[in-house]
């Protein structure tokens, strides 16, 4: 018995230099502003996220596009993806309507991008010469990047600590693990040209099983300031991975006693570390966050939450906390004590560090308490109530 089978990658090709062509035909409505201002944040046509979402420089020729806060995967990478959730459709809908777009109305029975396959027919798909060549070529380019970075305790760094310091984590950061400093970094804009040399502090990126698998720059000013370079793009940049494995944490701490934090970004996690001495590591994002999976070893895990206006941070718990229960990894939700401005898209603990040094409020103090208390609990005895996730 055969079936239908459709060639994605074909399609995918046929459509390069025609992506935005049919955007506007198929997706018109959700994607005209996306269009209009390539590579710039925009309203998110799949949830209404206020700059939640652009379609990539290169829209044109891939399709690809990125949602902002998207729980599991923040990237879409090709149009037939980023269409089957802007639509919210399935592949075979998706794909038959490019088909129909492409070839015109009554071609799907006899287009080449169909091809009737026999089920018991076995089908392993083969890494080209070219792929595997580019992945050599970015682990080399990683590993390069990796060894020209020194420790943040290095005369050459003081850049580097001075904002660390300015930002209030540089205790914490110049003891982390996977943290490090280039003091002159290539950064290269959405198009792939080269801006500039900029101090960088580089963190390294590993999966779950704790491989490395990509670094992520936060890159300065020679005055010690976050660099904001117009139109070029963000400050924070992760390189590709040269894996897809899932998770992507940076390891700042070991856990102690089994119990281990877990923030979004970076820079929240180290003020976490520095404001309450809980080791906490990062997982970039609200996207990554439902991937992550401990280390063994963890059997409580505090969720350092950001509060956003679009629920994102909140949800990306939520879903860690149901994803570890098989698992038998009690989470706790630690929500800043600071009270999210309506005109602020977040707040984060980073935030409240800021707030308690600023005002002497005492939300890293709660979150200490929060740990000392799970670690005389141990793995058996219940927790302390945790928070609730408004």
């Amino acid at each position: 018995m055969g079936y239908k089978k459709r060639n994605s990658m074909l399609l995918k090709e046929r459509m390069r230099g025609k992506w935005l062509a049919a955007f506007s035909v198929l997706a018109g409505h959700q994607l005209g502003p996306a269009i209009d201002k390539l590579g710039e944040n925009v309203t998110c046509p799949i949830d209404g996220d206020v700059e939640g979402f652009r379609l990539f420089k290169d829209a044109n020729e891939t399709g690809g596009g990125w949602k902002q806060n998207q729980q599991h995967a923040g990237a879409y990478p090709d149009g037939v993806t980023l269409l089957m959730h802007v639509l919210d459709r399935p592949f075979t809908e998706v794909f038959d309507q490019l088909v129909e777009w492409l070839e015109g109305p009554g071609e799907q029975a006899d287009s080449s991008l169909y091809k009737v396959r026999d089920k018991s027919s076995a089908f392993t798909p083969r890494r080209s010469k070219k792929s595997v060549v580019d992945t050599a070529a970015l682990r080399e380019w990683l590993n390069n990047i990796w060894k020209h970075s020194i420790d943040l305790l290095d005369r050459r760094a003081a850049v580097a600590r001075k904002y660390l310091t300015d930002r209030h984590i540089h205790d914490a950061a110049v003891h982390a693990r996977d943290l490090r400093f280039n003091p002159s970094l290539g950064y290269r804009n959405a198009d792939k040209e080269l801006v500039g040399r900029f101090p960088c502090i580089t963190a390294l990126v590993r999966d779950n099983q704790g491989t490395p698998v990509a670094i992520h720059r936060t890159f300065l000013t020679p005055e010690g300031k976050k660099l904001r370079l117009e139109g070029s793009g963000p400050a924070r940049k992760q390189t590709p991975s040269v894996s897809d494995t899932e998770g992507r944490v940076i390891c700042l701490a070991e856990p102690v006693g089994g119990v281990l934090g877990l923030a979004e970004g970076l820079e929240t996690a180290l003020a976490v570390i520095q404001g309450a001495g809980v080791p906490v590591w990062s997982c970039l994002s609200a996207s990554m966050m439902p991937q992550f999976v401990p280390p063994a070893g963890v059997h409580t895990l505090l969720i350092f939450v950001d509060i956003d206006r679009s629920g994102a941070g909140q949800e990306a718990a939520q879903a860690l906390k149901e994803n570890l229960k098989e698992q038998g990894v009690r989470v706790i939700f630690q929500v800043p004590l600071l009270k999210r401005d309506p005109s602020r898209k977040s707040v984060d603990w980073a935030d409240q560090l800021d707030a308690d040094l600023e005002t002497d409020s005492k939300g890293m103090q709660v979150a200490r308490t929060a740990f000392v208390n799970v670690l005389n609990h141990g793995a058996e005895t219940p927790a302390p109530q945790p928070q609730t996730l408004a």
